[in-house]
């Protein structure tokens, strides 16, 4: 058995219209294990050898559908606990009269897929931004119910700004929307979300990566936000606990309420722009490490080079960074994406490798 695979493809086009764009996202499951690493043709068609293909199309031209991607649990009891829910972003979506009003859509877990799916059919359950030019979809994750008592789905819209008396209070302050497990099956609105965190100032981006893992509880799992825009790009990441959470009555929760905050070292160096977990990348840890990539960083002879931090969580609160690597030329933009990627090569004891990019290339890391 080996985990499905969820790519995407924000520029696809479509084949019907080559002029525009509109995003795609590629399914791989039932994979089987095969010794010659076989080449995969994403043709749509769903006829490989070594597995089960299917293509997701969005529902908009230039809407950036597949921009975000995440699993999930069975969210909305559709009865197929044994496959996970998965949700795909698409920030730039337009409503009628508002552009960049986001979406986020919930495609139920299932045994087998069509070969072609759509974001329109009527299984999908939709989640749709509040404002123009919010960009709602641009990150999402999921909690488990072992802290919060309910499955639930978390969506970032970085580009939301606060509004207090019929003007702007904070621009592009940003949110994170928390929806809870529910056994109706219908599309919501993310001003209904069950918990909404907003971003603490002007400029902060507050929601454009998140990471879900057991950062603090101890064998729950907590919700990291990340912030690049904080004090001037220095970037900020906060990490929340369950009980944070749900300390407001109303639901509504400030960034500043987090458990812990990690802070860039630099203006502009954008730290929280990407953000991942690692179970036991630390040998010996009980917690999952926090990867947090910056890709605006720079070297006194490096202008953009980039740098990730890996920080061992099982140090309460952490004294600093553990684990770190950095871009060596100019504008490669290591941490652009980080991700934590299991325990590929199988030693003992068994850590996770993470994977992150800059330059081009995709590299992967095993703690030493």
């Amino acid at each position: 058995s080996y985990s499905d695979v969820l790519l995407g493809d924000i520029y696809y086009l479509d084949v019907a219209n080559p002029v525009d764009s509109i995003g795609e996202a590629w399914l791989i499951y039932n994979i089987v294990e095969s010794s010659n690493r076989p080449t995969i043709e994403l043709d749509g068609m769903g006829i490989c050898t070594y597995a089960s293909i299917t293509c997701i199309l969005g529902e908009q031209q230039q809407d950036y559908f597949s921009c975000s991607m995440s699993w999930a649990a069975d969210m909305f009891n559709s009865g197929m606990a044994t496959h996970e829910d998965f949700v795909i972003g698409a920030s730039l979506w337009d409503d009628t009269s508002e552009v960049d009003v986001g979406r986020a859509y919930l495609f139920l877990g299932a045994a087998s897929f069509s070969d072609t799916e759509y974001a329109t059919d009527g299984s999908v359950i939709v989640f749709t931004g509040e404002n123009e030019y919010d960009h709602f979809g641009c990150a999402s994750t999921s909690l488990d119910p072992i802290e919060l008592g309910t499955n639930a789905v978390v969506v970032g819209a970085s580009w939301y700004d606060k509004s207090s008396a019929g003007s702007i209070a904070r621009n592009n302050c940003g949110r994170a929307y928390i929806f809870f497990e529910s056994s109706t099956l219908a599309s919501i609105s993310a001003v209904n979300a069950d918990i909404i965190i907003t971003g603490e100032d002007d400029d902060n981006f507050f929601g454009c990566s998140m990471a879900s893992g057991d950062f603090i509880s101890g064998g729950g799992i907590d919700l990291a936000v990340g912030a690049y825009g904080y004090d001037r790009y220095k970037g900020r990441v906060y990490v929340f606990s369950a009980a944070t959470l749900l300390s407001d009555s109303d639901g509504l929760v400030e960034a500043s309420e987090a458990t812990l905050k990690f802070t860039g070292e630099n203006a502009l160096d954008m730290f929280g722009a990407s953000l991942d977990c690692a179970d036991e990348f630390f040998n010996g840890s009980s917690r999952d490490a926090l990867l947090v990539g910056a890709p605006g960083y720079s070297t006194g002879s490096t202008i953009q080079s980039g740098k990730i931090y890996v920080y061992d969580m099982d140090d309460s609160p952490p004294t600093g960074v553990d684990y770190f690597a950095y871009g060596i030329t100019d504008v490669a933009r290591v941490g652009t994406s980080v991700t934590g990627l299991g325990d590929l090569n199988g030693q003992l004891p068994s850590r996770d490798e993470i994977a992150f990019n800059g330059d081009g290339i995709v590299r992967i890391h095993d703690e030493q």
